[in-house]
């Protein structure tokens, strides 16, 4: 059991160094904000799934897999990534993963490069 929080605790961390980071005024134009996210999991494992703002005319999704984060599409309109994390969602649920929101909307968070 220790072991599936210590990866838990470790994908929070993540989330909350970014959110200092930005806090503390760093690299404001590197910074995204976080309108949807939600963190899933299935017996030891856990995947997060989330829709960054990334400014006028851009978002992009990412879906974090053992530690690693995936950016699995880019758009124009909000709505375009929200379906994307909507879907993403709804295949986890219907393999049996519970997920549940993750934070609120308020986090920002470090956009990927490329």
């Amino acid at each position: 059991m220790p072991f599936l929080y210590s990866r838990l605790i470790k994908l929070l961390a993540t989330s909350v160094f970014c959110v200092a980071f930005s806090i503390l005024g760093y690299g404001q134009d590197l910074v995204a904000k976080v309108v949807n996210h939600k963190i899933c999991n299935y017996q030891n494992e856990y995947r997060s799934i989330r829709v960054q703002n990334l400014g006028p005319n851009q978002c992009e999704t990412i879906y974090t897999k053992k530690g690693k984060d995936l950016r699995l599409g880019r758009g124009v309109f909000l709505k375009s990534c929200e379906k994307i994390y909507l879907n993403i969602e709804k295949n986890l649920v219907d393999a049996k993963w519970t997920c549940k929101n993750a934070f609120g909307s308020q986090f920002l968070v470090e956009p990927l490069e490329g």
